[in-house]
């Protein structure tokens, strides 16, 4: 039985109660239904904890696949700068081989900035932004302050031990 045919199932009992009063009936009905439904629910918990698991293996293959990439990415560069010397003292602007061509090309022109405040006006940008800080006005709110704008809730969630 699914969660939605228990659901109607109490509907069913609650119906037949308002024709016919039983509370015995109605107590005996609503505590079969109740343990069906209990049960899904708990089945429900274990899913959510199984996939929780899966969850975190899929995190730790992210990292190590993230450091992996990065590991990999250091080594491309530094066997590139392997290669840029090599070519340097050799005088050589291209290879030819029959694994590979490597050459080297200009790459576009890149700015450093040495020293900040030595830039002139003209050339620096100022940039304003606002931030909201939400937990100033969770303590505002909480102190009985009315804050426009902002609204204190409380939701519930579902939390799964075991």
């Amino acid at each position: 039985m699914k969660l939605y045919d228990i659901k109607e199932k109490y509907r069913e009992i609650l119906e037949r109660f308002k024709e016919n009063g039983d509370v015995d009936d109605l107590q005996e009905r609503f505590s079969s239904v109740k343990g069906n439904y209990i049960n899904k629910l708990s089945n429900i918990a274990y899913a959510i904890k199984e996939i929780e698991k899966e969850v975190e293996v899929l995190k730790d293959h992210e990292r190590n696949t993230r450091s992996k990439r990065k590991s990999r990415l250091s080594k491309i560069s530094s066997l590139k700068s392997v290669i840029m010397e090599g070519m340097r003292e050799l005088n050589v602007s291209n290879i030819k081989t029959p694994h590979a061509t490597v050459f080297t090309s200009k790459n576009p022109p890149k700015i450093i900035v040495e020293a900040k405040e030595a830039i002139p006006e003209e050339f620096v940008e100022t940039v304003i932004s606002k931030k909201v800080n939400k937990k100033k006005i969770k303590e505002a709110l909480q102190n009985g302050k009315e804050v426009p704008g902002c609204k204190l809730v409380q939701d519930e969630s579902v939390k799964i031990r075991g």
